[in-house]
């Protein structure tokens, strides 16, 4: 079935051609039309603006935990018995009331 469209649309083809004038025109195309240029500029855009979006993500979760982090050696820290050393406690409590004014 395909092979007989095939040739119906190549005998097309080839009546058409051999109406038409004895120097066939060609069409060239000079580039992308200005709607693609746009397009493909906003698409840059939106790329752009992703890629910060995501920076700006990945710089505030490795802030995140290097906090947690701090936080947590600090939290970890005991005494000889077994208690927690209160010291650094406070002194996380202390940075965070500082950083609330």
């Amino acid at each position: 079935m395909l092979t007989n469209m095939k040739k119906r649309v190549e005998v097309k083809v080839l009546k058409s051609s051999e109406q038409g004038s004895k120097n066939p025109t060609t069409v060239t195309s000079t580039g992308p039309s200005k709607k693609i240029k746009q397009l493909l500029a906003q698409q840059q855009v939106m790329a752009q603006e992703t890629k910060q979006r995501k920076q700006v993500i990945l710089e505030k979760k490795t802030q995140r935990l290097q906090k947690r982090k701090e936080r947590n050696i600090a939290m970890q820290k005991r005494t000889i018995k077994g208690q927690p050393v209160m010291r650094h406690r406070v002194k996380l409590l202390l940075d965070e009331l500082k950083a609330m004014n």
